[in-house]
């Protein structure tokens, strides 16, 4: 049943733009590797997910998480308009130049809910 799930959203995947609110974040996944320091990366993959509050979600794996690599993939796959409600990451900081409403959570300062700001559904995907 699992392997009819990833396949019906691999066809779905970017084929229906999200719409009014959509969250996005970004996780790496992979363990840490011996004998390396802890900002070491080399092993793990870069996963950034949007979920629109409808319930919608899509997600793919990215090379890195500057703005010039996630901001089209905001475009692509958010109608203009939308809000967009991200974390705190530099990248995420000016999709209003692109016609977005933007909010964001400031997770360093313990802040995971601002009124209608937050990025939880995409976290629990």
């Amino acid at each position: 049943m699992a392997h009819l799930k990833r396949k019906h959203m691999s066809e779905v995947d970017d084929k229906y733009p999200l719409d009014g609110i959509a969250d996005a974040d970004e996780t790496y996944i992979g363990g840490k590797q011996r004998g390396r320091g802890n900002g070491y990366k080399g092993n793990e993959t870069i996963l950034f997910g949007m979920a629109g509050r409808g319930g919608d979600v899509m997600t793919m794996v990215v090379p890195n998480v500057k703005r010039k690599t996630l901001q089209p993939i905001i475009e692509q796959n958010v109608t203009i308009g939308s809000a967009v409600h991200t974390g705190e990451l530099p990248s995420y900081s000016r999709p209003e130049a692109a016609g977005y409403l933007h909010d964001s959570a400031n997770h360093s300062a313990r802040e995971y809910v601002g009124g209608n700001c937050y990025v939880n559904s995409i976290e629990s995907c």
